[in-house]
């Protein structure tokens, strides 16, 4: 049977992606949080391959994503800011925490369709359509 998990934020997320990488023989060296203006953000860090696992954890996509980009009309995304990005490799992953599932993508995947905007804050972020992320893990109670 498979276990079930409650997914309430970016740390729950991180011991989910942890436990799963563990399973693919993916050994998590070292972690790191973000402060963010939405919230917290982990990297996991797999120094022997070299690659950073980020994690944002959201309750709901970004729901508005098609108002901002006319060829997604009526689809939600995903966007992360500039600042966030600048510090990822192009290999590195996406993951995207919500209370149900954990939905992924490399971040050379994320910025290609140039998807950039500015915030009402002044925040330059990327957008990526959420019809496009890949499921890492799903099937997850939501409460």
């Amino acid at each position: 049977m498979d276990q079930v998990y409650q997914i309430h934020s970016s740390t729950d997320a991180s011991r989910i992606v942890t436990d799963e990488l563990g399973k693919k023989n993916i050994k998590v060296q070292s972690f790191f949080t973000h402060k963010t203006i939405n919230g917290v953000h982990i990297d996991l860090i797999d120094e022997l391959n070299k690659i950073k696992y980020h994690i944002k954890f959201a309750k709901e996509p970004f729901i508005t994503f098609g108002n901002y980009f006319p060829q997604y009309k009526d689809e939600y995304g995903e966007t992360l800011d500039e600042s966030v990005l600048d510090k990822l490799n192009d290999n590195d992953v996406l993951l995207f925490a919500y209370p149900d599932k954990i939905l992924m993508c490399i971040k050379k995947e994320f910025i290609k369709p140039n998807l950039w905007r500015m915030t009402k804050y002044g925040i330059k972020t990327c957008s990526f359509p959420l019809c496009n992320l890949e499921v890492f893990i799903g099937n997850f109670i939501i409460s």
